[in-house]
């Protein structure tokens, strides 16, 4: 909890006004909280991040009119309320999937993926390729800079809840 909401209520925020459909992969309660789709890691796709990118993908593409999928990590409570925006726009120019990037180096899960990637992306997984990164380079996904790397923090102590605390305190 950080400041009486759910982390991922915050990483919600930063996309939700920007997407068509909410979903989480995995967690039940979060999605119900967010009403969002709950969603699992992909059947025969094994396990962690990519396979959780993998359903998210193939939900996205069942979905009619829709080519691209946002990811946010739920524990990234300070995202820029404007990264949809800010990916889109370097995906559309580019043609491409788009990944956010700090002085802190790539922000891999933080993302716009081309729905036109479930295959490739199963296919990866079910191979046994599980880095998130490789499926983003074999996509030739561009960067997209963010000049403040603090908004990316990842919460995974009581330190960076505390860290979180303050950055959102600054920004009301």
């Amino acid at each position: 909890m950080l400041r009486n909401r759910p982390l991922i209520a915050h990483a919600a925020d930063a996309a939700s006004h920007e997407v068509i459909r909410l979903a989480v992969v995995g967690e039940p309660g979060a999605a119900q909280f967010l009403n969002a789709d709950v969603l699992h890691d992909a059947v025969g796709a094994g396990t962690g991040p990519l396979a959780g990118i993998c359903a998210g993908l193939e939900w996205a593409a069942s979905l009619p009119g829709v080519s691209w999928m946002m990811l946010v990590p739920c524990d990234t409570p300070a995202l820029p309320r404007n990264i949809t925006s800010q990916l889109r726009g370097a995906a559309i120019a580019a043609a491409a999937t788009v990944v956010a990037e700090t002085s802190d180096g790539l922000q891999p899960l933080v993302s716009l993926w081309n729905t036109s990637l479930a295959q490739s992306v199963r296919q990866a997984v079910v191979a046994g390729r599980h880095k998130v990164q490789d499926a983003l380079d074999a996509a030739g996904c561009v960067h997209v800079h963010f000049a403040r790397a603090d908004q990316f923090l990842n919460v995974n102590t009581l330190e960076d809840l505390k860290a979180a605390d303050r950055l959102l305190a600054a920004e009301a």
